[in-house]
């Protein structure tokens, strides 16, 4: 990259080596080496290029952000507001890549507040019908329409890996399914992701404003997530939760951890199955036995009717939002 006599290129972004700061500059005319499909920043010092031209007195207008990278055309989506992709971002503790969805509230480039941030698994399936399995959960719609209510956050969907889902969802071993990644894709979650997500926006980091959200093994890991890592994330949103993994595994572990601190969006389907509504009342009785205060802290809830699917969680994730992001939890703060 470069034109004759300008400065050398500093490098700002590398998705594919999201801890790699320390990269020498580039002299004119060199390459830049892409790990695979990544999404790369360049940048010249513009000190230096002030004092070999000037400078400009014209006030600099930020571009819009970019929309939504590769996959079916704009008129097969159904993204409602602004939906950045992170393309190909990397992660150390599980030796894969992946692309990273980052939804962003209404008039997020207009102003400084910061926002709380919700980590969503089975991020695909969040925001767009044409990437989703099924039905898409439509958390934008539900966000754009909330904002008009001052319930506003930053959403990172973050896509499951296919075949490796249950494996990374799963913080135990089952004998029949395998599994067992679960501390791994949260280190992922924790120690890479959310550092970069704090440097790239504006976000509240503390443990109030960092909320878990996840679905069937998604919940599970969910809910090991703020278990396990309370000092990370405060909140999770846990919906129909696969609490029979590893024959219930995830329930001695609750017993044995120090009292939750955090809050607990907590819900089941009534049609979800004997076996899955009788693991997720014993949960509710667990956590309450634990010493989380009832809707203070756990706000349970029963679907009548619903079963374990994609639409029956779109249709209740509005509630959990209003729960966990209203009156009782932080909103955006400036």
């Amino acid at each position: 990259p470069g034109t004759a006599g300008g400065p050398p290129w500093q490098l700002l972004l590398d998705t594919a080596r999201p801890t790699d700061g320390d990269t020498e500059a580039l002299a004119l005319g060199t390459s830049y080496e892409l790990a695979g499909r990544s999404l790369v920043l360049l940048c010249q010092s513009g000190e230096e290029w002030a004092v070999q031209y000037g400078r400009s007195n014209t006030p600099e207008i930020a571009p819009p952000l970019a929309p939504l990278l590769g996959g079916p055309t704009p008129e097969q989506r159904t993204i409602s507001g602004t939906v950045v992709t992170i393309a190909s971002f990397s992660s150390p503790q599980l030796d894969n890549q992946r692309d990273i969805l980052v939804y962003l509230p209404p008039g997020y480039d207009e102003g400084n507040a910061r926002y709380p941030v919700l980590y969503a698994q089975d991020g695909q399936n969040l925001f767009d019908e044409a990437t989703s399995f099924g039905d898409e959960w439509a958390i934008d719609e539900t966000m754009q329409a909330l904002a008009a209510h001052n319930i506003e956050a930053i959403v990172v969907g973050i896509p499951n890996m296919g075949a490796r889902r249950l494996e990374e969802y799963s913080p135990f071993v089952d004998a029949e399914h395998g599994g067992g990644q679960g501390d791994a894709y949260l280190a992922f979650v924790a120690e890479t992701l959310k550092p970069h997500i704090d440097r790239s926006f504006r976000t509240q980091t503390e443990p109030a404003a960092t909320i878990l959200l996840g679905s069937s093994m998604g919940g599970l890991i969910a809910l090991y997530g703020v278990v396990q890592r309370p000092e990370i994330f405060g909140t999770a949103i846990v919906l129909s939760p696969a609490l029979w993994f590893a024959d219930s595994a995830i329930l001695p572990v609750i017993e044995q951890a120090a009292p939750p601190r955090g809050r607990i969006y907590l819900d089941v389907g009534t049609d979800e199955g004997e076996n899955t509504l009788a693991h997720t009342r014993r949960l509710r009785e667990l956590l309450l036995a634990r010493g989380m205060s009832r809707d203070e802290q756990l706000r349970y809830h029963e679907a009548l009717g619903d079963t374990h699917s994609e639409a029956a969680w779109a249709s209740r994730i509005g509630d959990a939002l209003i729960w966990v992001l209203g009156a009782n939890n932080t909103g955006a703060a400036a």
